[in-house]
């Protein structure tokens, strides 16, 4: 089985442990914080030591070699690491020739009613493995961890999931071409850090575990494979999963920016915290990229939930982590003004669509914007300054004027284009957006010679679609 992470025991003390998880296959995008993954790195280190899988190469290291290996494993918690560790892999049964034929015959994956991971031969003799038993892994692991911490997390999650891949690129994942991945080969690979707290009365656990041990592993999260087994044990996280270069502003600012928003505010920011403390970036985009957010938010998680997060206090780390997020997703929150949004100066993503907003005069201030949802819906809309927001690339907006219009011209990364006007259109706005993939809108008229300018555009591979509508 091919490395997923590799481990990296970072410190020790009582009954804590720090350890450093790497990602290390392009195929792995979570970040693994239940009790069951950090016993399994704990019992796969004493299983190394026992085995004797102790090297140093690029894949491992340890502070000590084989022979210190066996001395630091205590006999009086032998029995009890053992039986941990066959459930985590699997119980080995030998069996007889015949039998295993017999089972080779019939083509089943079974011995006795009970599934198998495994059959074979070794050492001359024959044997079965049973699966591995994940309930009873995960109920061990409830009893054993106290609390999973997720102290920081660096270059999660890989570079073709991140936000700014996605408005470079407008692909996730995968479909990129070979140079865009060579480009980008020699980045770090995500990195997450978690600290494990153990029941005091469990503390064996650590006897063999030392500083600077660092090997790949194949762990995974064995709640994928769980039947009965509910988890009831919550990670604890302190970062989102994107971080910036902003400087959060000093704590005070903080609290008395938090304590002056309104409830809806509070909701919104609430809401993103927790979506993006949760989620991966592939899944935010998929689950609320163009959705209305309120309502998609109720519908994926509860309707209880948004009332229960703004009864959870929030800690002042809490606060510089949501003053550097990137994306806020506010659809449909009643809001009518924009200014708390100031403090929040690394936003690229802004989506703010079904709102009655009265005051959008910040927006002009939120200079790393990249994508920008702003249909207002609303006959009475409030002027929308967009021409310092140079960096667009996706944007959708209702300008009530020319003028307005005319901040696409300062956008010259503006990739994909959505729009209702009220005026008539002057196509000669998209001459020089040389970026252009897409142009959706309507307008009540459009201006003589438009319409070539539109078919030209379309000939040069855009996409438009303009309809004429009478407002």
């Amino acid at each position: 089985m091919s490395s997923l992470v590799s481990f990296n025991i970072l410190s020790k003390k009582a009954n804590i442990l720090d350890v450093e998880v790497q990602i290390v296959h392009p195929d792995e995008h979570h970040i693994n914080d239940s009790p069951n993954f950090a016993l399994q790195i704990i019992l796969e280190l004493y299983e190394n030591m026992q085995l004797g899988y102790i090297y140093n190469a690029k894949w491992s290291s340890y502070p000590f070699d084989k022979e210190k290996a066996i001395q630091l494993l205590h006999p009086d918690y032998k029995k009890e690491m053992d039986e941990l560790l066959e459930k985590m892999r699997w119980k080995k049964i030998p069996i007889t020739e015949d039998e295993y034929n017999q089972l080779e015959k019939e083509g089943v994956f079974e011995y006795n009613g009970q599934k198998l991971s495994s059959r074979g031969m070794e050492n001359g003799q024959y044997y079965v493995s049973l699966e591995t038993e994940y309930d009873e892994f995960c109920k061990e692991a409830d009893k054993h961890i106290e609390k999973v911490e997720v102290l920081q997390v660096k270059n999660f999650p890989h570079w073709f999931d991140r936000v700014e891949t996605w408005l470079e690129y407008g692909v996730i994942s995968w479909g990129f071409e070979d140079n865009v991945y060579d480009k980008h080969q020699n980045e770090p690979n995500p990195t997450y850090f978690l600290r494990i707290t153990i029941n005091p009365e469990s503390t064996f656990l650590l006897h063999h575990v030392q500083e600077k041990c660092y090997w790949e592993s194949a762990a995974y999260n064995f709640l994928y494979y769980t039947k009965n087994f509910i988890e009831t044990k919550k990670p604890v996280y302190h970062t989102l999963a994107y971080d910036s270069d902003i400087i959060p502003p000093t704590d005070d600012i903080l609290e008395n920016w938090w304590t002056g928003l309104s409830e809806n505010w509070k909701k919104v920011i609430q809401a993103n915290y927790y979506i993006q403390k949760n989620n991966i970036f592939p899944s935010i985009k998929h689950n609320f990229d163009g959705m209305i957010t309120f309502n998609q938010f109720q519908h994926i998680y509860s309707k209880d939930l948004l009332g229960q997060l703004l009864e959870t206090p929030l800690s002042l780390e809490d606060l510089r982590n949501i003053s550097k997020m990137k994306m806020l997703y506010a659809g449909g929150f009643g809001l009518t003004d924009l200014t708390p949004i100031h403090i929040l100066k690394g936003l690229k993503v802004l989506e703010l669509e079904a709102n009655p907003l009265q005051n959008v005069d910040v927006i002009g201030e939120l200079l790393n914007l990249e994508k920008l949802t702003l249909i207002i819906y609303e006959s009475n809309k409030p002027k929308q300054n967009l021409h310092n927001l140079t960096k667009m690339r996706d944007l959708s907006f209702d300008p009530s004027s020319q003028e307005e219009l005319e901040a696409i011209i300062k956008m010259p990364n503006l990739r994909t284009f959505y729009t209702l006007l009220t005026f008539e259109l002057d196509a000669s706005i998209f001459d020089g957006l040389n970026n252009l993939k897409k142009i959706v809108g309507c307008s009540p008229s459009i201006k003589e010679g438009s319409q070539e300018i539109l078919e030209n555009l379309r000939k040069k591979g855009v996409e438009v679609h303009w309809d004429i509508e009478e407002m």
